[in-house]
């Protein structure tokens, strides 16, 4: 298994030590059987659906190491397709919707945003501005920005798709990075209340918090503020708006026959993204 950060790490750890270890956690693998799993899965399944996912998704991992370490031997009893899928009750998915502002309202909101000088307001006009992840903004570095291309190249072990993803910087884009220059003080662009340190995970979310009360959105719901917009416009392909949002191509077929990213389409999308929220 290969983890991308301390973080993930310890997730593992806390989620087997907490569900699996008391049923599972001093057998040996050749003995731990189908059974063993559902008495781990049964009781959090139905209500907490997405933490017994990835529990059994993890126990599924590691016995699948020991067999190929050669420790037991057999059908993985972890596994859902074939076998628990038909012992476990059925998860009523529900998808999660992160709160989003209705993109007819961003215009104003931009305005009153631009009154606050602090990085957290920085880092969110230009999460807005980007449609990027909260991650891929607060740990930016400057060496990720070309500003002669007017393009930042966030690497693929910061994106959540492990794929690189070029991310055309419109003019206020451009504006923000250059305020943003006279503030720096070490490799990241927007640095939190620690010296060398970038924002916090939460920063953006608690100045929202803070200054704007009445709204309900969160900064990773402005990504659905773009792509709401997007889609109205009737002129940007599919392709185009999953390319700027950095979202993998699910289909492989469709996948393979993709060798460009559209980065001069999506500077167009971009321009015409700004355009619009500073109208």
């Amino acid at each position: 298994v290969e983890w991308k950060n301390p973080k993930h790490i310890q997730q593992w750890k806390n989620t087997l030590i907490k569900y699996a270890y008391p049923i599972i956690g001093y057998l040996k693998t050749s003995k731990i059987t189908t059974d063993h799993i559902l008495k781990v899965l049964k009781p959090i399944w139905t209500t907490k659906k997405e933490t017994a996912s990835r529990v059994r998704q993890r126990v599924e991992r590691v016995m699948y190491y020991a067999n190929a370490k050669d420790y037991y031997f057999g059908e993985n009893p972890a596994s859902l397709k074939g076998k628990l899928e038909f012992l476990l009750p059925k998860q009523n998915q529900v998808p999660k919707h992160h709160n989003a502002m209705d993109f007819k309202n961003l215009p104003n909101f931009i305005i009153e945003l631009r009154k606050h000088s602090v990085n957290s307001s920085l880092a969110l006009q230009l999460l807005i501005l980007t449609a990027c992840r909260t991650s891929e903004v607060i740990k930016a570095e400057w060496s990720e920005i070309n500003f002669k291309e007017k393009v930042w190249i966030i690497s693929a072990a910061r994106t959540k798709t492990s794929v690189v993803h070029r991310v055309p910087l419109s003019k206020a884009s451009i504006l923000i990075l250059k305020e943003m220059k006279l503030r720096q003080s070490s490799n990241y662009i927007f640095e939190g209340s620690i010296r060398g340190k970038h924002l916090s995970d939460n920063a953006m979310l608690t100045f929202l918090k803070r200054n704007f009360p009445n709204i309900k959105a969160v900064p990773h719901g402005f990504r659905s503020s773009f792509r709401d917009w997007a889609e109205t416009r009737n002129v940007f392909s599919h392709r185009s708006m999953e390319y700027c949002l950095g979202h993998a191509i699910k289909s492989k077929t469709e996948a393979a026959y993709q060798r460009d990213d559209l980065l001069e389409n999506r500077k167009v999308i971009m321009e015409s993204w700004n355009k619009y929220i500073q109208k």
